[in-house]
């Protein structure tokens, strides 16, 4: 290895340890990640412009998993996002072979030896350590709930911890509360595939909570609020270390929280309050039903 890869390797491990304990995040704990790689890595311009070919997105994302490993294996957990959306018309997964639809890390990882991915065709996650087996295992049809991966954080007292990236820009949990405390702007599309289980493809029924095609536009989220009011409650924790996003919050906090905040208003997660009415002017089902939308603004 060249004296450039080693020091840059040593720094970026520095900068990722060091700052996990300042969230005070254990080796032993088990994590749910934001994250933007490309932000993390932006402190380390230096070493790219004395030594360009470090610049590669496959080696980058092999130093982090490095990185993660050093710091959480054997004893802990993590876990990423690994949503394939295009299952809505391909029906077809593999949890092996069908790439997520997110970020460069998430697509590097998802079938790395060791990592192990839950069932579900559209809302998955992947996960590496001790309690990874827990975590994908034992899944009902369903994105979120009681037979969900998500489910099963606060039970792990599982932390999300978000690099590069604000805690309101990725948080899928959200539509997990949603999908508890009852919602009215989304609605959950059923989709049969097939789905790889073993050796063999299975065709199965699941459902997937979507936006309705008719008014997305006019549907805009704002968990930001949500965020600002865990960090005056002192349950979110953030650093901001050269120009690079750190946090953590603990995934008990945001469910206890965030389902008083949706019984308050079950639209609390989006940016305006929002009612979908369906008028049926036939009750048969081969008739179409008209759709109808009332946007009343908060104050």
């Amino acid at each position: 290895m060249s004296s450039f890869r080693k020091l840059f390797e040593k720094d970026s491990s520095k900068f990722l340890h060091q700052n996990l304990k300042k969230l005070n995040i254990k080796k032993n704990d088990v994590v749910y990640f934001g994250l933007d790689l490309k932000n993390y890595f932006l402190p380390f311009v230096k070493h790219f412009k004395k030594n360009p070919v470090l610049l590669d997105n496959k080696y980058l994302c092999e130093v982090f998993l490095k990185d993660l490993k050093k710091y959480f294996l054997p004893k802990g957990t993590i876990v990423f996002p690994a949503f394939t959306w295009k299952f809505i018309k391909n029906k077809k997964f593999h949890p092996n072979q069908s790439t997520p639809e997110l970020g460069i890390f998430e697509k590097y990882i998802f079938n790395k030896p060791g990592f192990l991915r839950s069932k579900h065709p559209v809302n998955s996650v992947v996960a590496l350590g001790k309690r990874k087996k827990e975590i994908v295992s034992n899944h009902g049809s369903f994105s979120f709930g009681a037979n969900s991966p998500f489910e099963k954080f606060p039970k792990l007292n599982l932390k999300f911890v978000n690099i590069g990236v604000y805690f309101y820009n990725s948080c899928t949990y959200t539509h997990h509360l949603e999908h508890i405390n009852g919602l009215n702007h989304r609605y959950y599309k059923f989709v049969e595939g097939l789905i790889k289980d073993k050796n063999k493809y299975i065709k199965k029924k699941f459902f997937f909570l979507v936006k309705y095609k008719y008014f997305d536009k006019e549907l805009k989220r704002d968990e930001r609020k949500f965020y600002e009011l865990l960090k005056r409650k002192k349950f979110a924790k953030e650093l901001k270390i050269k120009n690079i996003i750190f946090s953590s919050i603990n995934s008990k906090d945001v469910y206890r929280e965030g389902l008083k905040y949706l019984k308050a208003d079950p639209s609390n997660f989006m940016k305006n309050n929002i009612v979908v009415q369906f008028n049926e002017s036939n009750k048969k089902l081969k008739n179409k039903k008209k759709l109808k939308i009332k946007f009343n603004l908060k104050i």
